[in-house]
């Protein structure tokens, strides 16, 4: 009778700790995917700053191929390897693949799929000229054990050298 008991003692110890590691698990990989997010968004943030300064050095208006041309409100794609592609407009249509160097871009050509993707969403805030500073959005989603996730980081884009 003794040794029943003992054995269902270790027995139910045994099963939460299995359970504990495994909620840990869900978790860990929860959080790697949303940090991963939060770098992708600040990336996304990051190369429309560069285009923006790039434009400047190069003698172009600062928000050249960064505003559609289309008015202020507007959607693109951006990555390392690309300008802005005005013609993604759905984030559906935005997906992120990894290269042979691990870099994240829209590029499926001999590359990996992620489960990420990424769209940047320009609008002309209150308060603010068309022509003087928009706001970007920077939107990543990601689907993880069948619920989708979305990270949006927004900032104001200024054409400061004006």
């Amino acid at each position: 009778m003794e040794v029943m008991i003992a054995i269902t003692i270790i027995t139910i110890g045994i099963t939460g700790l299995f359970s504990l590691i495994i909620q840990n698990s869900k978790i860990y990989y929860t959080n790697k995917n949303r940090f991963i997010a939060v770098m992708l968004a600040q990336e996304g943030e990051e190369l429309a700053r560069n285009w923006r300064d790039s434009n400047w050095l190069q003698g172009l208006t600062w928000d050249d191929n960064i505003n559609s041309g289309a008015g202020v409100d507007g959607t693109f794609i951006i990555d390392y390897a690309s300008a802005p592609n005005h013609a993604v407009n759905d984030i559906n249509n935005a997906a992120l693949y990894l290269d042979a160097n691990k870099r994240y871009t829209h590029t499926a050509d001999g590359n990996t799929a992620t489960r990420f993707k990424r769209l940047i969403t320009i609008s002309n805030p209150d308060g603010c000229a068309v022509g003087d500073c928009f706001k970007l959005a920077s939107q990543v989603q990601w689907s993880e054990r069948g619920q989708t996730y979305n990270y949006e980081l927004d900032v104001l884009m200024y054409n400061w050298r004006q």
